[in-house]
């Protein structure tokens, strides 16, 4: 079985706490989305995608439990999203390694940048060159 606890307290250190608001960090992993995606939402993933965005992450993950649900439920579904762990729904281990994933989630960019932690819409947005509403409702 793996040692959950230490790959969370190893994510955990990735975590900047000036871009994620703490009450955000904690959360429960590997359930459904619950949020709603509103039209921000959709649209920031849409440009991601578009720009050739990836998350990578675990499906045991509170932080990608989190991260989706920044997105929501319509949005989510959008970004290009490897799953990591090959106990996931369509894991891809390779991709993983090939990309340096060291923690979860990890956010790749086609210039080469890579991000380990999870990061509010805003900063994905700022990241991204992404112009759009930001009236973000998650």
């Amino acid at each position: 079985m793996p040692n959950h606890a230490a790959a969370t307290e190893r994510v955990r250190t990735t975590i900047d706490k000036s871009i994620v608001p703490t009450n955000l960090i904690a959360g429960e992993s590997g359930r459904p989305i619950s949020n709603t995606s509103g039209s921000a939402e959709m649209a920031l993933a849409m440009h991601l995608r578009k720009k050739g965005v990836k998350m990578y992450g675990a499906f045991w993950c509170g932080f990608c439990s989190r991260q989706k649900e920044l997105f929501g439920q319509q949005a989510f579904p959008k970004l290009r999203y490897i799953e990591c762990d090959p106990r996931g729904t369509n894991p891809n281990r390779q991709a993983c390694s090939q990309a340096g994933v060291t923690g979860f989630p990890t956010w790749t960019f086609p210039n080469g940048q890579k991000f380990a932690g999870m990061r509010s819409l805003d900063a994905l947005a700022n990241i991204s060159g992404y112009t759009g509403p930001r009236n973000f409702k998650n």
